[in-house]
């Protein structure tokens, strides 16, 4: 895996099975911190890899030379290390990203968790989903970290929508010195994805804080695959890093021992 930053935690007992965490956009492998370090207590070998032109990863030399053809590259030869036997798990545009993966590509995981997943463009309604997240401060603030840059203040960034207000003072100033723009070309907002292609269980988990996608376009999206969202209260769109962030973690835990290794 040449050029990505990936980071493996491993567990110290018998290995159960293997986790692979994709993290949204702005975000790089140092957003699953508390994740790598959870999984690998009950057996699971938890990797999170960063995206080209986020983190570690190549790509800052020339951002606008990365397409979303990268991303989808990268996690597919992260994937094949595993041989198609860990769970993927995206986050925000993550999990737009893994569904696309998942359904060009039979085989490639064990299974999927998307989580606060992004607005599925190939679903009927995406364009009026899109439109009324625009009307959210909170939102339009996401979209111009994409686009734009990353606010100066820590403040900002702890009150928008990735945190919501959720996380410590301390934190946003943390988390606020590694966020980046997304690669200008890289983001598809007409994305096509066959999610009937996509044959392996699925876990849907949202919030019901989350200002980047109703609920009613989540349970959209779970229908596709058989199920129901898991929704969370009171926690941010960034799952992972809010402060009960362990909520999210157990749920994927349970789907994973219960649906997945068993």
């Amino acid at each position: 895996m040449k050029g990505l930053e990936v980071i493996v935690k491993m567990p110290e007992g018998e290995r159960k099975g293997a986790v692979v965490f994709l993290h949204g956009a702005c975000h790089a492998a140092w957003c699953w911190e508390y994740f790598l370090d959870y999984f690998p207590q009950y057996g699971y070998e938890s990797c999170a890899l960063s995206l080209p032109g986020h983190g570690k990863s190549w790509g800052h030399e020339d951002l606008n030379a990365i397409r979303f053809s990268d991303y989808t590259a990268a996690v597919r030869e992260v994937l094949n290390h595993y041989g198609g036997e860990a769970v993927l798990v995206g986050h925000s545009l993550g999990g737009s990203i893994a569904q696309k993966v998942l359904a060009d590509n039979s085989g490639v995981a064990k299974a999927g968790v998307l989580m606060a997943t992004g607005i599925a463009t190939w679903l009927p309604g995406a364009m009026q989903e899109t439109m009324k997240a625009m009307t959210k401060p909170q939102f339009r603030q996401v979209a111009g970290m994409m686009s734009k840059s990353i606010p100066e203040s820590p403040e900002v960034i702890r009150d928008s929508g990735f945190f919501s207000g959720r996380i410590s003072p301390e934190d946003a100033k943390k988390w606020r010195a590694l966020l980046r723009t997304e690669p200008p070309n890289a983001i598809e907002m007409k994305l096509s994805v066959d999610w009937k292609a996509i044959e392996v269980p699925m876990l849907v988990i949202a919030s019901d804080m989350d200002v980047c996608s109703t609920l009613q376009h989540q349970d959209k999206i779970a229908v596709c695959y058989g199920t129901k969202p898991v929704v969370l209260e009171g926690i941010c769109h960034d799952m992972m890093l809010d402060p009960e962030w362990e909520t999210a973690a157990k749920v994927i835990l349970k789907f994973m021992n219960t649906t997945v290794f068993v």
